[in-house]
């Protein structure tokens, strides 16, 4: 019999049976009873989908979570109606499977199998814990980057260090993966001028990402190029108090190395006058700065500019009086009688001592001897282009007279045939020293008579 209760002739299902087996005979008293456990297995597995069993993707804020909070225990169907069976988990980390799940990967074997089938079935399921968060770095430890070269570029490799951030968690470092701004490849040496790497820290684990600029300025040790001897000093004249600094100033330019380009020169005024300012008569000195941000040295340069003008100083030659002088001794000392007379110049310039020079061709300090001479007073100034000139006469006179001793003329007493004498025949004419060496002079005679000295002496 079968304690199943089925029929001896019943086919054995899946699963255990015990038949009864009971030995006796009607000629027996006694009956021996034996069991005989049947036990009917399948030739197959449970009935799972593996692919059913989708990847196990989570965050967390922490650096775990806990299993029963993301797994959940798959089940699979048995054969000829036999139920379920629920999987039997492993996991690859060696974990166990009520450990919590730490930021990271794992994957669960799980394994359905019967002890009335055959046959096991195994399936992964891949677990992805990621963190709500971002790699631990601080922007501002990421310090701009200024070097200098003597040539045009410097390698990369010689300016950049990659920064590394930290992993939360115990997970370790990450390194910064930086591009630049300039579009050039991080290995591409960095050229003279700016640019700009944008380092991005990242793990497959987080979920953030951070990301952070670090400025780079490559400078030349060097100047711009120009030559200050190419700075023709400016000199131009006109018919006003001054010019306008655009038309006689062109502002100059310097070129950069490195094919970088030209940069206009920075010019000041000497005379603390803005650029801009008009130039008035006279000199002044433009200082031309050359320098550019990613030059570490400054060309400077000077150029003169003078403005003169088509002018003259002002003087009225007829305000030169004649000077008229006596003297009891043979000269009189320059400075006792002349004066220098001053031209005032036009443009509110001031005034300008004259020049004098003497017909004579004594110098203008010799002494002023006895008789005539004349100063020519020239007026000029360098800011000028025409000159003024005057004449101013000069006379000393001796207060004196000719040397003569009047004892010295004899009586004339003659005798004539006739009635009458020529006076050339009888009169000499006296002649009187001068004194101061000025030579002699001859008598100018009168005749009491009334008669002209040339008439014959009755």
């Amino acid at each position: 019999t079968r304690k199943s209760g089925k029929a001896m002739e019943d086919p054995f299902e899946i699963g255990n049976d015990t038949i009864v087996w009971k030995f006796f005979h009607e000629l027996l008293t006694d009956t021996v009873t034996c069991e005989q456990p049947i036990l009917i297995r399948q030739n197959g597995a449970p009935i799972f989908e593996c692919s059913s069993l989708a990847e196990i993707i989570d965050t967390t804020d922490n650096c775990s979570i806990k299993a029963n909070e993301i797994v959940s225990i798959p089940s699979a169907e048995l054969p000829c109606q036999m139920g379920n069976v629920d999987g039997v988990g492993t996991r690859k980390s060696g974990k166990a499977m009520e450990d919590p799940f730490e930021i990271g990967n794992d994957t669960i074997i799980w394994k359905f199998f019967h002890e009335l089938l055959t046959d096991t079935v195994t399936c992964e399921q891949p677990i992805l814990i990621l963190q709500n968060g971002a790699p631990i770095f601080e922007c501002s430890s990421l310090a701009e980057i200024i070097d200098t070269t003597d040539n045009c570029s410097i390698k990369a490799n010689e300016i950049v260090s990659i920064p590394s951030a930290e992993l939360p968690c115990q997970m370790g470092t990450v390194d910064g993966v930086g591009t630049r701004k300039s579009g050039k490849a991080m290995e591409d040496p960095f050229e003279i001028g700016s640019d700009t790497i944008v380092w991005k820290f990242f793990h497959e684990l987080l979920t953030d990402t951070v990301t952070c600029e670090q400025p780079i300025l490559i400078m030349q040790n060097g100047a711009p190029i120009f030559e200050c001897s190419s700075l023709a000093e400016i000199i131009d004249t006109t018919d006003n108090c001054s010019i306008k600094a655009n038309e006689i100033v062109s502002i100059p330019s310097a070129e950069l190395p490195c094919q970088m380009g030209n940069v206009d020169g920075v010019g000041t005024r000497k005379s603390g006058k803005a650029m801009e300012d008009p130039f008035e008569i006279g000199s002044d000195t433009i200082v031309w700065k050359f320098f550019h941000e990613l030059l570490t040295d400054t060309v400077i340069c000077e150029q003169p500019v003078t403005i003169i003008s088509k002018q003259a100083p002002i003087f009225k030659c007829e305000d030169l009086k004649e000077i008229i002088d006596t003297t009891e001794k043979c000269s009189i000392d320059a400075n006792e009688i002349m004066s220098i007379p001053s031209a005032d110049l036009p443009c509110q310039m001031g005034t300008v001592d004259g020049v004098g020079t003497r017909k004579s061709g004594k110098a203008m300090e010799d002494p002023f001897e006895i008789g005539n001479d004349t100063i020519i007073w020239k007026f000029f100034h360098e800011l000028l282009t025409d000159t003024v000139t005057c004449e101013q006469p000069i006379l000393i006179r001796q207060n004196g007279a000719p040397i003569f001793e009047c004892s010295s003329l004899a009586e004339i007493i003659d005798t004539t045939d006739n009635c009458s004498i020529k006076a050339n025949e009888i009169v000499s004419i006296p002649s009187a020293e001068l004194p101061c060496q000025m030579g002699t002079i001859d008598g100018v005679g009168t005749r009491k008579s009334g008669k002209a000295m040339e008439d014959p002496f009755e």
